[in-house]
């Protein structure tokens, strides 16, 4: 029995862990926001150009040397930053309506969730910065140059830094095209999905419940739900974090015993029953103190966030393999590359160690049974969306088939293997529904044999 003080993610104090998922969502928050970063670079060209202003006033002896970028008077300076400011101002917009093109196409192709996916990436903000940071170090010299008394020499230093800004932003818009372009192809946003969904695994895999799949709710008293007290949510929303071991510490201080029937990423109803508690009596003052606890321990909002959501990531290449499938798109490729990247992702997975929902306190008695989100799971909701929309694609359902082959030799756990072999005997009942050539069906009845072979199950005779 793994207690949950021996995690290598618990905390001394009881909020720890949910102000580290608070911490977290509002990370993810501006992180997907995309004004931060162009808002930083703006700050960085103000202080730097306003600064080697003033070094350059305070210090003449150091920046004596001639400039060979500028070495005109301060009127044509004046003239040719107007012009600069004027031309940047006309960049930056030019940039914003590229990446709102952008975003339309995610939408649009890739399903509008994953605008946020897109937003998210940080060489686009860079580029963004760049152009905006530009037209602040140019409007910080047109105020410069215009309050500049006539007996005070010309900033050449500051005139040429910023000249030098607005020519390397020539170049950096070259690559903003470059990136924007594929940014929206399929394939980069697979990756990028894909990779959160396998950060996400490694962020996750290790918890406080056990990796023992035989253990059962046999611990919990025959009149749990009658003599218990149930638990309430207090707001609408997506469940973001439960904090599993802040409920286990209260529970234990009450000598209670809890049951969460909903794990984050389930759309609750304020007031909609999700648990239940024993060892408390109804209406007492311990089981509001302890109601309170539990649910303080649960953070809602309005979105789905990936902070304890395994399913977050793999709901978003489902929809990408599914938009791709539907009649208006047609793209099997794109449906075939999501199969991959889902396998690798699924792979890793399988190889981690898997909680059973079951937490212990300190002494190792069990205070918490909840709702976890396992690899079997994960595999139906994907696989099972997929080949629905699949059916009548041989190309994608006999990929498909392989990556199932390919994946028995990483799953360990008999409930995986079973729903790997629930969804090949799907595959095949689809095919028979659907119109296939004798070619395809030969090939597909191939592959589905050897997957069930490799599942250590029988095939489709």
């Amino acid at each position: 029995m793994t207690s949950p003080s021996n995690s290598p993610l618990s905390f001394p104090i009881n909020l720890g862990r949910q102000t580290l998922a608070r911490l977290f969502n509002s990370l993810m928050a501006l992180q997907a926001n995309l004004w931060l970063v162009p808002a930083l670079y703006c700050i960085g060209f103000f202080i730097v150009t306003a600064g080697l202003y003033t070094a350059e006033i305070a210090y003449p002896e150091i920046f004596h040397k001639p400039i060979t970028l500028f070495q005109g008077e301060a009127a044509d300076a004046k003239t040719v930053v107007a012009t600069l400011l004027s031309a940047m101002i006309t960049m930056a917009t030019l940039s914003i309506s590229i990446t709102i093109v952008v975003l339309s196409l995610a939408a649009s192709q890739l399903g509008p969730r994953l605008i946020k996916s897109v937003m998210s990436d940080r060489r686009t903000k860079d580029f963004i910065g760049m152009f905006f940071g530009a037209i602040v170090a140019c409007f910080v010299l047109t105020v410069i140059l215009h309050s500049r008394q006539p007996d005070q020499p010309v900033p050449q230093t500051t005139i040429a830094f910023v000249f030098l800004v607005v020519f390397v932003n020539l170049f950096v818009l070259l690559g903003f095209v470059h990136h924007i372009a594929q940014s929206c192809m399929a394939d980069s946003v697979i990756y990028r999905v894909s990779r959160e969904l396998n950060h996400t695994i490694d962020r996750l895999a290790e918890d406080e419940g056990t990796e023992d799949e035989s253990e059962e709710l046999a611990d919990l008293p025959s009149d749990f739900e009658k003599s218990g007290v149930p638990l309430e949510l207090r707001q609408s929303g997506y469940i973001q974090h439960i904090g599993y071991k802040t409920v286990v510490e209260r529970a234990a201080a009450a000598d209670a015993l809890v049951r969460i029937d909903v794990s984050a990423g389930y759309y609750g109803i304020a007031g909609e029953r999700v648990g239940w508690i024993h060892g408390v009596k109804d209406g007492t003052d311990e089981a509001r103190t302890l109601l309170d606890a539990i649910g303080g321990a649960i953070t809602i909002d309005t979105t789905r966030t990936p902070t304890q959501d395994l399913e977050y990531s793999v709901r978003h290449l489902v929809e990408i393999a599914v938009r791709a499938l539907s009649p208006g798109i047609n793209d099997n490729y794109t449906a075939i590359q999501v199969v991959d990247q889902f396998s690798a992702s699924l792979a890793a997975m399988f190889s981690k160690t898997v909680p059973n929902g079951r937490y212990c306190d300190e002494d190792g008695v069990a205070r918490l049974w909840a709702v976890t989100t396992g690899p079997e799971d994960i595999v139906f909701n994907a696989f099972d969306r997929i080949r629905l929309a699949a059916a009548g694609k041989p190309d994608v359902t006999a990929h498909m088939l392989a990556k199932i082959k390919v994946l028995s030799s990483f799953a360990r756990r008999d409930a995986v293997r079973s729903v790997l072999r629930d969804q090949v005997k799907a595959i095949m009942q689809d095919m028979e529904c659907c119109s296939a050539t004798i070619v395809d069906e030969a090939e597909i009845k191939s592959l589905a044999d050897e997957a069930m072979k490799s599942l250590h199950g029988k095939g489709t005779e």
